[in-house]
């Protein structure tokens, strides 16, 4: 579950009802950051679940800061906040690897469904990714007569099978 959250957004005001929100359902802010340059900073170094982002700041706009984000990290999840008449702003967002958006001024229910939103997607990938592994690794172990190799462990294939694994036994 998303627990820590980074705020982005150069109004303070708007940093603080985010965080508000946030802290009484439960969520964790990790930090916060005032423009796109401080919001990929803090993202490296805090690692949080999700960002929160603005799109119009100062020194970096959000889809710029989003764009670096991704780079580090693909599996980054982030949520767009944007103004109202930003449509092409928040669709660049979306194609740039945003995972849902809020339009301000935005309402604490419409935060908090972004939020589980997001969470509930990326917790069912991670189910499926889990229950494919669980599936492969006893499907290997059975016909294997219950030894699975370290390199089956490592990468969830049978000995032997060429599939450009990187263990360096295939």
């Amino acid at each position: 579950m998303a627990k820590n959250i980074l705020v982005c957004d150069d109004a303070a005001f708007m940093r603080m009802m985010i965080k508000d929100i946030l802290t009484k359902n439960g969520y964790n802010v990790a930090g916060e950051a005032e423009n796109g340059a401080k919001a990929v900073e803090k993202y490296n170094e805090l690692k949080p679940d999700l960002v929160l982002m603005d799109i119009t700041m100062p020194e970096m706009d959000g889809i710029q800061a989003l764009k670096k984000i991704k780079e580090s990290d693909p599996g980054a999840m982030v949520i767009m906040c944007s103004a109202m008449g930003q449509q092409a702003m928040v669709i660049e967002s979306i194609q740039s690897g945003a995972k849902d958006f809020i339009v301000k001024p935005f309402q604490a229910d419409r935060v908090l469904e972004a939020v589980k939103k997001v969470n509930d997607t990326y917790c069912f990938k991670q189910y499926k990714f889990l229950s494919a592994v669980f599936d492969r690794t006893y499907s290997v172990c059975f016909r294997s007569g219950g030894y699975v190799s370290d390199h089956e462990v490592d990468c969830g294939i049978p000995e032997g099978e060429k599939n450009g694994c990187k263990s360096g036994s295939n």
